[in-house]
């Protein structure tokens, strides 16, 4: 017999996960076609609580991997803050770091695979916006993922937390790679709004 039936685990919050599921819904989605895109763009209704993404990914960079920065609004003064623990197979180590509200004039997604990956290598993970369309604190966005070439031997997984110190609600979010590159064909950016 079970500790906790399926009713009581729900009285208890256990089922929150499935509830918030039934809350989701798909705001916007877009795959890079042939020739590949510098940037992707989405315009954000104020109609939901929270945000989610999910993301597969690979840029043109030069290299084996590269990173995808995120802007809120169009804001591209040093208006943001991140940190991130970082697990690479190059080091075999946990790796933490953090860049400052003084540098840094966009937010970060994980590591992307770059162009001198393994042919069909994508980074892939999600990312969470809390109180996105709220006007009376800041933002703050939270990311989880990672990739694994074993055609190079490397890999590397991410969590990684962006602030941005702006209590506006965010209207537009734009990624874009960090090295100015382009984002290859087949990768794609879902976005969905949630409620509740």
């Amino acid at each position: 017999m079970p500790l906790l039936t399926t009713q009581s685990a729900r009285s208890y919050g256990f089922g929150l996960q499935s509830e918030l599921f039934h809350s989701y819904q798909g705001l916007a989605s877009y795959t890079v076609g042939v020739g590949g895109v510098d940037n992707i763009s989405f315009t954000i209704p104020s109609t939901y609580d929270h945000l989610q993404f999910f993301y597969r990914i690979r840029t043109t960079k030069n290299a084996t991997t590269d990173f995808v920065n995120v802007r809120f609004n169009s804001d591209n003064t040093s208006n943001y803050n991140f940190d991130y623990l970082e697990a690479a197979s190059s080091t075999s180590t946990l790796n933490p770091g953090v860049g400052t509200k003084a540098t840094n004039t966009a937010g970060w997604l994980t590591a992307v695979v770059g162009g001198n990956a393994t042919a069909n290598i994508f980074a892939q993970g999600q990312g969470f916006i809390a109180d996105y369309s709220k006007t009376n604190r800041n933002k703050t966005m939270h990311c989880l993922g990672g990739y694994d070439d074993h055609g190079t031997s490397i890999g590397n997984s991410r969590i990684e937390n962006t602030v941005w110190f702006s209590n506006n609600a965010i209207t537009t979010i734009n990624f874009y790679p960090e090295s100015l590159t382009k984002f290859a064909q087949y990768s794609n950016i879902s976005i969905f709004g949630i409620k509740g």
